[in-house]
């Protein structure tokens, strides 16, 4: 639940984001009389909104899982590993890109980023450890 709370946090961040970059460029093509920085806002801004929107939704998903795995239902559970799977793999494969891509040992900020992914990485493996090996069965009467 938690890491779907993020995720959405996130995902609305896009989407206030890219709507301030479109009003932001929109600025710039009153000043010009061509609508090429415009167009490209609209669709830098619109790309960035989009993004947030699929983050969002797949968020709301997640919530949804994490509380019906909160409650014993067998579907929360199959969301959650289903969605630690998946994006445990995804994070897995941008912490190895990443730590290919940079030299750890420069101070070039990258250490951050990298931190995130692993400490998001991490909370997906132990969600998924949890689903898996101590999932408490249906209460009995």
């Amino acid at each position: 639940m938690l890491l779907g709370l993020l995720w959405g946090a996130i995902g609305a961040v896009l989407i206030v984001g890219g709507t301030a970059f479109h009003q932001f460029t929109d600025q710039f093509g009153a000043l010009n009389d061509s609508n090429s920085v415009t167009q490209a806002g609209n669709v830098v801004g619109g790309v960035i909104a989009g993004f947030g929107v699929v983050m969002l939704i797949l968020a709301i998903f997640e919530v949804l899982g994490g509380f019906g795995a909160l409650f014993g239902k067998t579907w929360g559970r199959i969301i959650g590993i289903l969605y630690s799977l998946v994006f445990g793999a995804l994070l897995m494969l941008g912490l190895t890109g990443a730590t290919r891509a940079n030299d750890l040992t420069t101070d070039n900020g990258a250490g951050g980023g990298i931190i995130f992914l692993l400490v998001m990485f991490l909370m997906y493996l132990y969600s998924l450890v949890v689903l898996l090996l101590r999932w408490r069965g249906h209460a009995r009467a």
